[in-house]
């Protein structure tokens, strides 16, 4: 084998090595928000809503929907959202828009009803 491929293999295996680093870690901190979800969301007064991660322009991106419009309101009333977009922006730089980024929202048979 040529020095030239041995240099071709190992750069490969690095860059695949890296990728795997990368969504470890992403996958490591997507676990951390999904607790601070359940910290701020589980509680006995609604039922847990449902999260979904997503990605917007290269920016992460949380979808929280609520299985009612009541359960939606209460955590309007009690500032659970505020806390919760306080919560994911400290996993981020300055630059990091949670008002951008989070979405919450009730579904209703299916379909996404925007409040």
């Amino acid at each position: 084998m040529s020095p030239l491929l041995y240099v071709i293999a190992t750069l490969l295996l690095l860059a695949l090595l890296w990728i795997y680093r990368t969504r470890r870690r992403h996958q490591a901190m997507q676990a951390k928000q999904h607790q601070d979800f359940l910290t701020v969301f589980a509680i006995p007064a609604i039922a847990t809503p449902h999260l979904t991660f997503g990605s917007h322009y290269g920016w992460d991106s949380f979808v929280v929907l609520f299985h009612t419009k009541d359960d939606w309101q209460y955590a309007q009333q009690h500032h659970l959202f505020p806390e919760f977009k306080k919560r994911i922006a400290s996993y981020y730089s300055a630059d990091f828009d949670p008002d951008r980024a989070i979405y919450f929202g009730v579904q209703n048979d299916g379909q996404v009803s925007p409040l």
